[in-house]
């Protein structure tokens, strides 16, 4: 019987081409969408599954006497794990990781890489699950000067991956490397590649011991590297957190007393498989890549894609139940003698569930070859490279499975019941005519026409926002400026002396101006007696004029060291200075342990030194030779000039690896998250706008053919055909306009609050409505209007015969 079903199913499936290709087409783009926000989201969600389930990250929390909101870090300071692995017995073992954003150069003969470099502890290797091509796990790191290299390193060191045990190199930038007396450092083990989801991620792996030759800090007060503990699979770890911070008030009450620390410090556990989506790090993490993470995101990012490809799938949903039920109006007949002849209600059902089934399996096999065919777009788009063969899992042909099934339910369910509902003499006679049976494709119009809306009005919305955050003046001139930097710990004023003298031969030069940040967290100054938090910048008397930046009032800072400082518009206002002009101030202790008085002698017209997210905090520009190994090179064009520069930086420093970018690039780093997203968002809108076409053509379809009679009795009776078109398409242009009207107050919501996330922005944009309202309203009368005047034109004569 099942076998007949079938033979059956395929005979209708082939009869209906247009109908059915319709419905494979536009299920299998709901489908394939749907299947790529899957993979981005299993993707994300597989970050460091690779390491076992019993290792955490130790978090630092604040908590603000000032009553200022609840800070979470990524980070520890360097006492902290040895405390804690002495005072908490449950502890098994730990690790410091330090590095993420440090780049080391590194040497072997006339080969000199900037490596990507974690400082971490004697037991690393066998702490996480990283695999080694070579070397033992256990013994790696054991000496101070071993040093356990990347495979791609070691490629780019030796040019090869394997037999590089006991290899030689050297950084000779380096400050502890100097306290070894210059000595080399051995290759003892090879790793195999990161994985592409992990949060670890190095080229180089050093000593902690080696680090702690140049830098011992012991203060309790300071979280800037990661440290990971591990436990018994069986330890409640919510009993070792107090355990923990106990530990704290033990070791930390004396430097407590000794300074004018404001914030409660408490600890926390989080487990390494939650690192990824919940990175801890601040809107502004610059310091906090120094834990050792990288690659960190944010749930929301996947549950948005996935979010509209659902919708995307919904669409595609209700167009093919709405395009199912246009093409099963013509079987009526065989429907009436299929119960005449004795089939029950459950064989009306089987028959239908197996022609939706046969459908939906042809819309899987074409979607799994769009997912197939499109894998290269979908990498260049989200940036994650997943094998089509390693996604292709059991749990995710279950899945397959049962969307099969789903699908197949939902999409025969109606069209079935009400087929089984019409009485075999309705059937053959014709008296199959309620408006009631259209019922269920107006809603599911209504619904398809209300997420296109919100889509579409989002879509343009987002565009405009990336377009104002792209273009907007920021307060400074990027154009020309590159940016280099002096590694390393060399002597750093006779490098800037010689390149700025060599520099200013090249013609197309203008100026160079060396500085650096110290992140964009702020730290508190005290001026008058007053706290005032703010972000921190070492700079020179040519800030200035390379960054385009302007003088609201006073006078630039003079050459070469001095106490005297610039502050920005904010500052002043936060200060709630009168006179800022000669007031003075005591920089932060993390930027001046002397505590000196600073005289501010500039006042600085705001301008954007971070994302568009964030509103302008206080800045403290002052010169502070320890941090002014950036450099940023104004020219006055491109052109010739990067070959000079480089020559220039060799000739400087000949044993450091040239690497630079460009100022102009910073925005679009800002905002590559949003700029995929705004890309995605436009792809589900014109797949919205399709399925939404489609899903219309076959409602209108259907209207025609209930109303074939109707029209070719207007047509005797002189009817034109403009006149039959208004008639037929009238009904859904009403439903768009109700579509539009359910759909506008949630737009307006949705891009509100989207529109939180930045301190800037465009705001809402009004015109967009009728935009948008207008674009829906053309775009039906197009789909519409030609299924309309094709009934219209066909002759009455045919259209009374038609039964």
């Amino acid at each position: 019987m099942l076998k007949n079903y079938i033979k059956i199913a395929w005979r209708n499936l082939w009869k209906n081409k247009i109908y059915n290709g319709l419905n494979i087409i536009g299920l299998s783009i709901g489908l394939c969408s749907v299947l790529f926000a899957l993979i981005f989201w299993s993707y994300e969600r597989s970050f460091d599954n690779f390491h076992g389930k019993d290792i955490y990250r130790v978090t630092t929390s604040s908590i603000e006497n000032t009553g200022e909101p609840h800070k979470t870090f990524a980070g520890t300071g360097q006492v902290q794990g040895p405390a804690f692995m002495k005072e908490v017995p449950e502890l098994n073992s730990y690790v410091r990781v330090w590095g993420g954003d440090i780049m080391i150069e590194v040497r072997s003969g006339d080969n000199v890489l900037n490596l990507n470099t974690l400082f971490v502890d004697d037991n690393f290797t066998s702490f996480f699950s990283f695999p080694l091509l070579e070397g033992d796990k256990a013994t790696a790191l054991k000496e101070i000067n071993s040093v356990v290299i990347s495979e791609d390193a070691a490629m780019r060191l030796f040019g090869k991956k394997e037999g590089v045990i006991g290899e030689l190199v050297h950084l000779h930038a380096e400050p502890s490397a100097r306290r070894l007396g210059g000595k080399p450092l051995v290759v003892r083990a090879v790793a195999k590649n990161t994985p592409q989801n992990s949060s670890i991620n190095f080229d180089i792996l050093l000593p902690f011991r080696f680090a702690q030759l140049s830098f011992t800090d012991t203060n309790w007060l300071n979280a800037y590297l990661g440290t990971f503990v591990k436990f018994d699979p069986k330890t409640n770890t919510e009993a070792i957190v107090p355990k923990l911070n106990a530990v704290y008030e033990k070791y930390a009450q004396a430097q407590l007393a000794e300074s004018d620390f404001d914030p409660e410090i408490s600890y926390d556990l989080q487990p390494i498989r939650d690192m990824h989506l919940n990175s801890y790090l601040s809107e502004n993490s610059w310091s906090m890549h120094e834990g050792g993470t990288t690659n960190e995101s944010k749930s929301s990012y996947s549950n948005q894609f996935l979010g509209i490809t659902l919708f995307i799938f919904l669409l595609a949903l209700f167009n093919f139940i709405n395009i199912s039920i246009s093409a099963t109006l013509p079987r009526m007949k065989e429907i009436g003698l299929r119960k005449m002849a004795g089939s029950s209600i459950t064989g009306i059902y089987v028959q239908f569930f197996c022609e939706t089934a046969l459908l939906t399996l042809f819309a899987i096999g074409f979607a799994l070859l769009l997912l197939l065919g499109l894998m290269p777009q979908f990498t260049t788009l989200t940036g994650v490279h997943v094998q089509f063969s390693t996604w292709l899992s059991l749990e995710n042909i279950i899945l397959l499975i049962a969307i099969l099934g789903i699908t197949s339910f939902l999409a025969s369910f109606y069209p079935a019941t009400y087929f089984a509902k019409v009485t075999s003499k309705q059937s053959l006679f014709g008296k199959n005519k309620s408006p009631k049976s259209l019922a269920i494709g107006r809603v599911l119009l209504v619904l398809q026409f209300g997420i296109a809306f919100i889509l579409a009005f989002f879509s343009i919305t987002y565009y405009a926002q990336m377009k104002f955050m792209n273009t907007k003046d920021l307060g400074f001139n990027a154009d020309n400026i590159i940016k280099a930097e002096i590694k390393g710990d060399r002597e750093k004023e006779p490098i800037k002396q010689f390149l700025e003298n060599e520099l200013a031969t090249i013609p197309q030069f203008k100026a160079v101006t060396f500085g650096g940040t110290f992140g964009y967290e702020v730290d508190p100054t005290i001026i008058d007696g007053k706290k005032v938090d703010a972000v921190y910048r070492s700079i020179d008397q040519d800030f200035l004029s390379v960054m385009g930046l302007h003088l609201k009032s006073g006078k630039n800072i003079p050459t070469g060291n001095s106490h005297e400082i610039l502050v920005n518009e904010t500052f002043v206002k936060e200060a709630q200075l009168e006179q800022p002009i000669g007031s003075r101030l005591k920089l932060s202790n993390s930027i001046d342990e002397s505590q000196e008085y600073y005289t501010i002698v500039g006042v600085i017209k705001d301008y954007h030194f971070q994302s568009l997210r964030m509103k302008i905090k206080p800045q403290v520009l002052a010169y502070i030779p320890r941090h002014s190994s950036e450099m940023l090179v104004k020219a006055a064009s491109l052109g010739g000039f990067l070959p000079k520069f480089e020559a220039i930086y060799k000739k400087a420093m000949p044993l450091a690896a040239f690497e630079y970018g460009f100022l102009s690039e910073r925005n679009k780093q800002e905002y590559i998250r949003e700029l995929r997203s705004q890309k995605i968002l436009g792809v589900a809108t014109i797949l919205a706008i399709v399925i939404c076409c489609m899903g219309i053509f076959g409602l209108s379809h259907l209207n025609a053919s209930y109303r074939i009679k109707e029209i070719g009795i207007r047509k005797v009776l002189g009817a034109k055909v403009s006149e039959i078109t208004v008639l037929l398409s009238t009904g859904f242009l009403k439903l768009v306009v109700l579509a539009i009207i359910i759909a506008s107050p949630i737009a307006y919501y949705l891009v509100n609050s989207w529109m939180q996330d930045f301190a800037y922005s465009v705001g809402f944009m009004w015109w967009v409505l009728p935009l948008v309202t207008f674009g829906a309203l053309t775009i039906t009368m197009l789909t519409v209007g030609f299924q309309a005047i094709k009934a219209a034109l066909v002759n009455p004569v045919k259209s009374l015969r038609s039964e």
